[in-house]
């Protein structure tokens, strides 16, 4: 199976038991994120902090905090905003590898992520902004339409940060993958790079709506 296969069929699967198990079994999928969170922070972290300096685990920490906190706090009363972290973090990753592998020619950030271009960049906020409008055509969003156009951008932004973050701490490294847990995808923080910011940026949308 090619690298692609591999990573398509690995996603597909384990996309499938991850949001399975949101929407059937949502005590069993608590504990399997909290899980997925220990592993994060004690094994692929340490391995790719470039510094191994101790304040930088408030990276993996606040925000998986927040993950975590996120899913319980809106799984029954907001069924979808639940795991809106996500899929949305997930949709800009699909967007971004799939145009980038076909029409991408103008690399970002080539020293840091070799593959990441600026029309995978492009792909990624289009693609966010649809599914924004989506979500607010169907009424299956908590935000008013301004917020949501105004957050669809930033949203994209973020889970690219996200993972440059993560593959800049991965060259200081000198490795290629946090782990190898996923085949054709890496490790756990190679997939979840980008809902860690992503969250980050969903909580403070949070407050902006609160406050106004």
């Amino acid at each position: 199976m090619t690298n692609i296969g591999s990573r398509m069929y690995t996603g597909i699967v384990s996309g499938l038991l991850f949001f399975g198990l949101y929407g059937l079994l949502p005590s069993l999928f608590m504990c399997l994120l909290f899980s997925l969170a220990c592993w994060m922070i004690l094994v692929e972290w340490p391995r790719v902090n470039a510094g191994g300096n101790w304040w930088l685990y408030g990276y993996p920490l606040l925000p998986l905090f927040l993950l975590i906190t996120h899913v319980a706090s809106w799984r029954d009363t907001h069924w979808a905003y639940g795991v809106y972290p996500f899929i949305a973090a997930w949709l800009v990753d699909a967007a971004g590898y799939a145009v980038g592998m076909r029409w991408g020619k103008h690399l970002c950030w080539p020293s840091v992520s070799p593959r990441k271009t600026w029309e995978g960049v492009a792909a990624g906020i289009v693609v966010i902004i649809v599914f924004h409008a989506t979500l607010f055509i169907f009424k299956a969003t908590i935000y008013p339409s301004w917020l949501m156009l105004c957050g669809a951008p930033l949203v994209a932004i973020a889970a690219m940060l996200g993972d440059f973050l993560v593959s800049w701490h991965k060259r200081q490294r000198g490795i290629k993958d946090t782990g190898a847990l996923l085949p054709g995808h890496g490790g756990l923080l190679d997939r979840f790079d980008s809902v860690l910011a992503v969250i980050v940026v969903v909580k403070v949308c949070e407050i902006v709506w609160f406050i106004c």
